[in-house]
């Protein structure tokens, strides 16, 4: 059974989460910056039956409140973390990240290094655009990001169908998937979106002993690089066969089975 917890950031934001299950606390952060927890949809649900699953709605996003413009930084979203975690009596938490998710998974750690038990890194870009620059392939979908993000009214959908699916076998899946409904205050797009493309030093995260694993789809044109470059770093990275930016949705089996392996510390054997 899902339920949602509201609680209020250190500046007085409501921030709400979707709890489920029983176990030592998995925190999940969603993508975007225009998106809210319901990018996980049902899909991170078998992950309930060995860890109390809360599917975290970043302010300005889903159920939490909106916030002034200037709050929204990948500092600011840290801090709610760290408050949401304070309030709900957490110890030590282990925090999965989606794509941008993942970003502030990171900037979260470099905070606040004793309460990260575990980062799972899911499909997300740790280099910024130095990562970019790095992998001429991903360049012709770069660009229609880029521009997608100077319209008005851009249509990530609409981009992600067409320009980023690759050979995905679950297309109509996916599609349904990533044409539901959400909720975002368009106020965080720019401001998040310029903190996204900047890089993020990994390497003294794993120098100072942080834990982090990655699971990556092997059709994600614009974040396979990333993941060459954790396991050239030394983080262990589980590719996903068949899948592009949502292994989650795309190949339910494969996703579960390499995050239990990560989060149950089963022997796997790491590769990108």
């Amino acid at each position: 059974m899902t339920e949602t917890t509201f609680v209020s950031a250190s500046d007085g934001i409501k921030l709400a989460a979707r709890v489920q299950g029983d176990g030592p606390p998995l925190y999940a952060l969603h993508g975007g910056p225009a998106n809210d927890c319901g990018s996980f949809g049902n899909y991170l649900e078998p992950a309930a039956a060995y860890r109390q699953l809360w599917l975290l709605d970043q302010r300005g996003c889903g159920d939490s409140d909106d916030a002034p413009r200037e709050t929204y930084s990948l500092g600011r979203l840290a801090q709610d973390i760290e408050d949401m975690r304070k309030s709900l009596g957490h110890g030590r938490v282990e925090i999965l990240g989606h794509s941008l998710g993942g970003v502030l998974a990171l900037t979260y750690a470099r905070h606040y290094p004793d309460n990260v038990q575990t980062l799972i890194l899911v499909c997300a870009p740790v280099r910024g655009w130095k990562g970019v620059l790095s992998d001429p392939g991903s360049w012709p979908v770069w660009v229609r990001v880029s521009f997608e993000g100077f319209r008005r009214d851009p249509d990530w959908t609409s981009l992600y169908l067409k320009h980023e699916l690759g050979g995905c076998p679950n297309i109509d899946v996916v599609r349904a998937h990533v044409r539901r409904s959400r909720r975002y205050d368009a106020k965080r797009l720019r401001p998040l979106m310029m903190a996204g493309s900047r890089p993020i030093d990994v390497k003294s995260l794993v120098r100072a002993g942080v834990k982090i694993r990655g699971i990556y789809g092997t059709l994600d044109r614009r974040f396979r690089a990333a993941a060459g470059y954790l396991s050239s770093i030394g983080v262990p990275v589980q590719m996903i066969d068949g899948a592009s930016h949502f292994p989650f949705v795309e190949q339910q089996e494969a996703f579960h089975q390499a995050l239990k392996q990560v989060l149950l510390q089963q022997p796997t054997a790491a590769h990108a």
